[in-house]
């Protein structure tokens, strides 16, 4: 299987992919908690079991690697599902809202975000350097191929589509 690790895309990892991948997650497991027997907690944990057994797969870990690599990653996945929580709460603005929002209040979110998207680059460049401790630099990039091609499963999963071949999207590897 090829795998795309191409990090140098615009857009890699942006707020709103991640942000926009949790609510896909929490819209999914709240229509599947909808359903009796199944309860929204129990499907996210179903597919947090699946995002470690897939990334496992895809990284081919070695025991010793697992048992290094899966405390500082979900250390750093609680860091920042908190961070994206805690800005949202913060800022949570419907496209009225914008709308109607004075200019100085619109800065104030924009500077806000940008603070936010920077917050979050820096707890990835946290992560990496932890994981260069505990593991070869091509897994540390194999993660970042891992994790897209995750979103893009779980995405196809929860539209309950295949979507286009992979590379048939005019830019190609997103």
């Amino acid at each position: 299987m090829n795998y795309n690790y191409s990090i140098m895309k615009p857009g890699f990892l942006k707020f709103g992919q991640m942000a926009g991948l949790l609510v896909i997650m929490m819209t999914a497991a709240t229509a599947t908690a909808q359903r009796p027997g199944v309860h929204f907690h129990e499907k996210m944990e179903q597919i947090r079991a699946h995002k470690v057994a897939f990334i496992t797969d895809r990284l081919n870990l070695t025991p010793g690697e697992a048992q290094a690599f899966w405390p500082l990653y979900n250390d750093f996945e609680a860091k920042r599902d908190e961070m994206v929580a805690s800005f949202r709460e913060k800022f949570d603005y419907t496209p009225e809202d914008v709308a109607e929002m004075a200019d100085d209040k619109a800065l104030e979110f924009v500077n806000a975000y940008l603070d936010h998207e920077q917050h979050l680059l820096d707890l990835r460049k946290d992560l990496h350097n932890q994981l260069k401790e505990v593991m070869p630099p091509k897994k540390i990039l194999m993660l970042i191929g891992a994790e897209k091609e995750f979103k893009r499963e779980l995405l196809r999963k929860v539209g309950g589509m295949e979507g286009p071949p992979r590379g048939s999207h005019p830019r190609s590897g997103w």
